[in-house]
């Protein structure tokens, strides 16, 4: 048999253990949104100027280490200032992207395109022309998928009368400044 101190203690701890989870939705939430995750991306034409990266390509699953390791690698080496420039990453759209595939070259944008470059990097040129482009002004671990945000830079490209090109180049300029820009024709 419950007594009443039983029943009071028990209203205490589920009375405690709501005002935790409210607590804890709210110091969340306010995360969130300090990190920007309210932010929706801005989209606009642009004229880019072209870039030559100079990365590493890759084929296969978007949650496969070895991409990881090479955006590791590329980001290390930038770092070091063997690989000086902006850390980049082209993505290309292929027909089984929906399954978790992904064709990339990941790498930095860079000035020199005559430099000696780490054992396994190429060049990469993209030409110069007009585009499309998106900036996210949040936090990677609250921004928009990346996905979504082609998907969306496509339609904008389609809505202005171009014809959108068949990968985007992402520009990581921090943890907090993500540039995606589609060329268009």
């Amino acid at each position: 048999m419950t007594t009443s101190e039983d029943r009071v203690r028990q209203e205490r701890r589920r009375r405690n253990t709501l005002l935790f989870l409210l607590l804890l939705c709210a110091v969340s939430f306010g995360t969130y949104v300090l990190l920007g995750g309210l932010k929706e991306p801005v989209l606009s034409e642009a004229r880019i100027p072209g870039y030559v990266l100079a990365g590493k390509e890759f084929r296969g699953q978007s949650n496969d280490r070895e991409l990881g390791i090479l955006f590791e690698q590329a980001r290390d080496l930038n770092a070091r200032g063997q690989l000086p420039g902006t850390l980049a990453a082209l993505y290309y759209q292929t027909k089984d992207a929906n399954k978790g595939n992904v064709h990339t070259f990941a790498g930095v944008i860079v000035k020199d395109s005559t430099a000696r470059l780490p054992a396994g990097f190429v060049y990469r040129a993209v030409p110069a022309g007009r585009a499309v482009r998106a900036e996210i002004l949040a936090h990677f671990l609250v921004a928009p998928a990346p996905g979504k945000v082609q998907e969306d830079l496509a339609a904008y490209a389609r809505q202005g009368g171009f014809k959108p090109a068949n990968y985007v180049v992402e520009k990581y300029y921090g943890s907090r400044n993500i540039v995606l820009e589609m060329p268009v024709k």
